[in-house]
């Protein structure tokens, strides 16, 4: 059984590394790397009203990978900026030409116009100031009436007059002025810009969650208030021999999630051989990884036997 133990912070080994990375690069036969039991060494004291959700994250350091990363962040945050530009100059364009279709609805009859002179008397003479009625849990919060099959005198006055009035001020709308060429033009530029910007801010965030999906995994979340916990057989990450691996052991949070353990370590040929890697760190009593290689690769002559518990 192979044991790695905590040998400190994972940038400083990462560069102390990198030399021997770019010499000898990492092997293209893949392997699917998988948790199987982590046994820590006590549960976090910050638990005090509920069992620990642990997880389990695996990184690959990939330099490429990492630069290309890069590129995509700096090239993204700069169509989000030309984005917002566009959008500033856009809307109100769109408010003038949306102001400008607006048609103003059918104007009230003989009978509503004097329906709505009555309402509003009454409500003079009620003392009304507010043209609606609201009532909760089959009470009127203006007059305290409890009936629930009907409103209260007051509030059905309200409603009627709420109706009447917004139907005469929609009668009543004026549209506005229509956009000049210049500015339909401009109009037209500025929506067929704005969704090139969007579909490349779409495919950059595609390609992002592409490139974090390949040098970073993590196990399913285990609520458990025991020591030793188990994920299961799932794979959660492709690796490849002479590999740079960070392995985390993460106690999920709403406010951010708490690091239980660290370590980073090179993946050899022999422990792809071995098809298992036994981790110790801080607060960590073992961590076991299990390597299976993808399916069409040929696998070591010993790679059947039964991994250890």
């Amino acid at each position: 059984m192979r044991r790695i133990r905590d040998i400190g912070a994972a940038a400083a080994f990462a560069a102390a590394l990198a030399p021997a990375w770019a010499e000898q690069p990492p092997s293209r036969a893949e392997w699917r790397l998988s948790v199987g039991k982590l046994v820590v060494t006590h549960q976090p004291a910050s638990d005090f009203w509920s069992d620990p959700d642990y997880y389990v994250q695996a990184t690959r350091w990939d330099p490429p990978l990492t630069d290309r990363r890069h590129r995509i962040l700096v090239e993204r945050f700069d169509l989000r900026a030309e984005e917002r530009e566009v959008k500033s100059e856009r809307e109100p364009l769109v408010a003038k030409k949306q102001a400008s279709e607006i048609v103003p609805g059918p104007p009230l009859n003989s009978e509503e116009e004097e329906r709505l002179a009555t309402l509003l008397a009454e409500a003079d003479e009620a003392d009304l100031t507010c043209p609606g009625g609201d009532r909760r849990q089959g009470s009127c919060t203006r007059c305290s009436a409890s009936d629930d099959s009907l409103p209260c005198r007051r509030c059905r006055i309200c409603e009627a007059l709420s109706d009447l009035r917004r139907r005469k001020a929609a009668s009543e709308v004026v549209p506005g002025e229509p956009l000049t060429e210049d500015e339909a033009a401009r109009l037209l530029v500025l929506t067929a810009r704005l969704a090139e910007l969007e579909d490349a801010i779409s495919r950059a965030t595609t390609e992002l969650d592409e490139i974090a999906s390949s040098v970073t995994g993590r196990t399913h979340v285990v609520t458990t208030g025991a020591l030793t916990i188990h994920f299961g057989p799932t794979g959660i990450l492709g690796v490849y021999a002479g590999d740079i691996l960070e392995i985390a052991v993460l106690e999920s949070d709403v406010a951010e999630d708490d690091l239980h353990g660290r370590t980073v370590f090179r993946l050899e040929q022999g422990m792809l051989d071995a098809g298992f890697v036994d981790l110790v760190m801080p607060n960590v009593r073992s961590l076991q990884l299990h390597l299976q290689p993808v399916p069409g690769r040929s696998p070591p002559p010993d790679f059947a036997r039964r991994f250890p518990d």
